[in-house]
């Protein structure tokens, strides 16, 4: 889970939940942009866009965020924990 959330932080890192196959190699390449692939585990993918959205200086996390976390099975209290800066009124 830390490592997802230091993922997060990195620069460039989109703050959406990345699907698998969202992404193509050749889109990176013919572009030059940094492919961008969603982590393995779909519940650490949730966590790591939390944290790109949180370290892009956002206050609260987009509501859309929040339902992904919902439904990958995260609590309300599991967030807060993880992201002390997260308002309680955003994680609910």
């Amino acid at each position: 889970m830390a490592a997802a959330i230091a993922i997060g932080r990195m620069p460039g890192e989109p703050a959406v939940v990345l699907r698998a196959g969202q992404r193509s190699l050749l889109l990176a390449l013919l572009f030059g942009r940094r492919r961008h692939g969603p982590l393995a585990d779909p519940r650490l993918e949730v966590i790591r866009a939390i944290s790109a959205a949180l370290s892009r200086g956002a206050d609260t996390v987009r509501a859309d965020l929040i339902m992904d976390a919902a439904r990958a099975g995260w609590s309300r209290n599991d967030l807060v924990s993880m992201f002390p800066t997260l308002s309680v009124r955003a994680a609910s």
